[in-house]
């Protein structure tokens, strides 16, 4: 399969040779094979690393793709040039392959690789190899990365030495020796910045990127829900493939996390989530957020050249060195407290369906009242009347009760009778004596 390629392209490139020069050339990560009017220059003295010894991994014996030579040799980072003095950098993919700067090139994506080792063979290898790319000197300047790792600075030499290591150690399985050149080298700063800067390539931070990916775009997300004063508005991040931006907002608006707590509007990082702060505002508000950075413009393509049909020089990934400053602006909106339709609560209504506030003059705007609260309703008392109980399909109305007959009630009822009596015989007596 490789042949097929080299035939293909070594045809490409020839043709090309002798077509005059033009800007066919694209500046996409996406482009499958351009001209080879691009050409490797003579090595810039000041893009050289440090000499290192390469041994091979414990494994390399098991994996495919892995070299188990061991290597003395000076990292350093090639310039490739175009027409109209179309600029690139360039670090080596294979180590047991030679520079070639005479042949003809074609310039291909990842699938274009005409080597065997590990990047022609594992698509994770391709993926942290185009994350160092991006990552790493001269995508990025020296403080930054230097910031990074944790040491006061970093040299040009440094970051060849340790950018070029960390791509050798994915593709070709071999590490450098930092004992042996800690022992030859004087200043220990140098072993310290290579070091850190190699581990960190090579760290759980490298997640991979894909060839497709490298392209250096800014957007910013928003919320598809329309904020309301008084609350946080948001969330809203940023998508990108840069490692942090900055974002910039109007004066008196603050970004806060989820919990309210401000955050730092100079180094945003993708998919960090942002609010705007507008528990304190009452009216209506619009709020302009420009994400910027400055950052490198990547073409992430290949560049080999084409000895012979089954003979390649050293395959190159390429990499923009200029820096271009880039930056994107949204507005976010929200409205007033008075402005929504609230519930018995006081809390906004939304729609249902899409989450929308429901503005305060809409039809839709029905708040529940609330009712007066009434006391409780017990059982009725049974009626005074009294109680028809059925029996057998009749009525029958239950005998008034009778109070019990007591000593105390036949004693009152005798002494009434002897009044009575005496009453009478008092009247008969005078009676009596007026006849007489």
């Amino acid at each position: 399969m490789n042949t097929v390629i080299r035939i293909v392209a070594l045809a490409i490139a020839s043709l090309f040779a002798l077509i005059p020069a033009s800007s066919a050339y694209a500046d996409d990560a996406d482009q499958q094979v351009s001209n080879s009017n691009y050409r490797i220059e003579p090595q810039e003295q000041q893009l050289r690393g440090f000499s290192m010894t390469y041994r091979p991994v414990a494994d390399s014996h098991a994996r495919n793709g892995y070299s188990r030579q061991t290597f003395h040799t000076s990292p350093m980072l090639f310039t490739i040039s175009g027409d109209d003095n179309d600029r690139y950098r360039a670090y080596c993919l294979e180590i047991t392959v030679s520079i070639n700067r005479e042949s003809p090139t074609a310039v291909t994506d990842w699938d274009g690789f005409l080597g065997d080792n590990a990047f022609g063979i594992d698509p994770q290898v391709r993926r942290k190899v185009g994350w160092i790319v991006q990552h790493s000197y001269p995508a990025r300047n020296l403080d930054e990365l230097a910031s990074d790792i944790g040491v006061a600075q970093l040299s040009v030499a440094q970051a060849i030495t340790a950018t070029q290591s960390a791509i050798w150690r994915l593709t070709d399985g071999v590490e450098p020796d930092f004992a042996d050149f800690a022992a030859r080298s004087r200043d220990k700063d140098n072993v310290e910045g290579i070091t850190k800067l190699y581990e960190y390539l090579l760290s759980e931070q490298n997640v991979g990127l894909e060839q497709q990916n490298m392209a250096s775009d800014i957007s910013l997300r928003l919320p598809q829900e329309t904020g309301v004063a008084g609350e946080l508005i948001g969330p809203i991040d940023v998508v990108t493939q840069i490692s942090e931006v900055q974002i910039d907002v109007p004066d008196g608006v603050m970004l806060v996390d989820a919990s309210g707590v401000e955050i730092d509007t100079a180094h945003v990082h993708p998919g960090q989530e942002m609010y705007i702060d507008a528990r304190n505002a009452r009216e209506q508000g619009t709020a302009r957020i420009v994400a910027s950075a400055s950052v490198a413009r990547y073409h992430g393509s290949l560049i080999t050249p084409l000895i012979s049909v089954d003979e390649h020089g050293q395959s190159l990934v390429m990499v923009r060195e200029f820096q271009n400053h880039m930056a994107v602006e949204a507005s976010v909106n929200w409205l007033g407290m008075a402005d929504v339709c609230r519930d018995v609560e006081g809390k906004p209504v939304r729609d249902q369906d899409t989450g929308q506030p429901v503005r305060a003059d809409s039809a839709q705007c029905v708040p529940e009242v609330p009712s007066t609260p009434q006391p409780s309703v017990g059982p009725e008392p049974p009626s005074p009347q009294a109680v028809v109980e059925q029996i057998s399909g009749e009525s029958k109305t239950p005998p008034v009760p009778q109070l019990a007959k007591t000593g105390a009630e036949i004693y009152l009822l005798s002494a009434f009778a002897g009044v009575l009596l005496a009453s009478g015989f008092f009247f008969s007596v005078l009676h009596d004596k007026e006849r007489n």
